[in-house]
């Protein structure tokens, strides 16, 4: 069953965010690695480190299988 709140607008514009989600997902763990190595207090370095790693794995996720990519987030398995 698939349940959404969004219009058609919304879904085809998230759509086309994913085709490209996996370079912008290595974009945003390089801009949090940057945030990490000005940070000062180690919890905090260290979470955004983990933040970092967590964009980098689904970005990889992504690139290894594009139909994933396109999934609608609104599906239930």
């Amino acid at each position: 069953m698939v349940r959404s709140t969004r219009g058609e607008d919304s879904i085809a514009g998230e759509q086309e965010w994913g085709r490209n989600a996996a370079p912008r997902f290595r974009e945003y763990a390089a801009q949090i690695r940057e945030f990490a190595d000005r940070e000062r207090d180690v919890r905090i370095r260290a979470r955004l480190l983990a933040i970092a790693e967590q964009y980098d794995a689904l970005a990889a996720h992504l690139e290894q299988n594009p139909e994933a990519d396109e999934a609608n987030p609104d599906e239930e398995p």
